[in-house]
């Protein structure tokens, strides 16, 4: 079930594009806070490994069906696309595609 009506408090922005991560409001690092952290990823974005919390992934141009998360053995949840690794990454509650919003509990199970 997708959420909807989000709000994220004084959220953080993380950009993944070939390799230069972009930080927003994120005092000068790409270490994130606890709360309200957002990673944006695009079709052709390289592959990264976050290892501090991001709160939402948000998938821009992908669809629900092209997405799989499965669980690793270091705590993190690996992300693909197309059968393809985008992302392993700690903390993530929240992955939003296309179709809207969904909870990690969604995609685990």
């Amino acid at each position: 079930m997708a959420i909807s009506n989000l709000t994220l408090r004084s959220a953080a922005a993380l950009w993944g594009d070939s390799g230069e991560d972009m930080a927003l409001d994120t005092n000068g690092t790409d270490l994130f806070q606890p709360a309200g952290e957002l990673y944006f990823y695009h079709p052709g974005d390289s592959c990264d490994v976050i290892d501090s919390n991001v709160d939402m992934l948000w998938l821009e141009r992908i669809h629900l069906e092209e997405i799989t998360v499965s669980p690793t053995r270091n705590g993190k949840v690996q992300v693909s696309y197309q059968g393809q690794p985008i992302l392993r990454m700690k903390g993530v509650e929240l992955i939003r595609t296309e179709e809207g919003c969904f909870s990690l509990n969604y995609w685990l199970n």
